[in-house]
């Protein structure tokens, strides 16, 4: 799954997120991650699963990620 993740980011810098909104995570989703990102930074993803309380998996992470400018 990881895998196939990363080709979605591969495709995301080429055509943007129009072709994969379908896999869009909920909005709730995406404002936990912003507001871990305020908290932790954007850099690593480890510390953004831990401060979601590793409720939020990292494929979920990284989709998300995506979405966020």
């Amino acid at each position: 799954r990881s895998t196939i993740v990363k080709h979605i980011q591969d495709i995301v810098s080429i055509l943007g997120t129009d072709p994969i909104v379908h896999i869009k995570p909920s909005q709730s989703i995406i404002c936990a991650v912003e507001n871990a990102i305020k908290k932790r930074g954007r850099d690593r993803l480890k510390p953004i699963f831990e401060e979601l309380g590793e409720k939020v998996s990292y494929d979920d992470i990284r989709i998300s990620l995506m979405f966020i400018n």
